[in-house]
């Protein structure tokens, strides 16, 4: 049996990018970042380089990472260098989020084509919880990085 068209859900696109105006540190790497830009911006980053930092990674000189905007969106797929890519890190983003129709749980690596995608929570949560002195979060962060980078 033939589904119907409207059985189908529809997405709006978003429009593509000027890349090398949105995009940060090295372009086409085969690490990239995305996540939610808060408006105190360079405590999440230096907070962020340190992470990526004990996974041996240079957030600058190894990554091509995407502050987002709060309503901002893009489709994962429209990065110029996504054939290269070998790991994406998706901070507070759900798969649908990035135009994606894959079911993905929070810290566990999913391959698609060749590229492992790790959906992780927002970046100012875990931040505000490592403030607070907790540790849950960035203790998963930090066990899927050093899977992913360190073994």
């Amino acid at each position: 049996m033939i589904p119907e068209f409207s059985q189908f859900k529809i997405f709006a696109l978003p429009e593509n990018p000027n890349w090398a105006n949105v995009l940060k540190g090295k372009q086409a790497s085969e690490v990239f970042i995305a996540y939610r830009q808060p408006d105190s911006d360079s405590e999440i980053n230096n907070f962020l380089a340190k992470v990526l930092a004990a996974a041996k990674l240079q957030l600058e000189d190894d990554c091509t990472y995407l502050p987002l905007e709060p309503n901002q969106q893009f489709l994962l797929s429209q990065l110029p260098h996504f054939k290269t890519l070998k790991t994406a890190i998706l901070f507070g983003l759900k798969p649908q989020e990035i135009g994606l129709q894959i079911n993905a749980k929070p810290y566990m690596p999913v391959k698609l084509s060749n590229v492992r995608l790790i959906f992780v929570d927002d970046l100012s949560a875990i931040y505000e919880e490592r403030q607070s002195g907790g540790k849950k979060m960035s203790a998963m962060l930090w066990n899927v990085l050093k899977a992913e980078f360190l073994s």
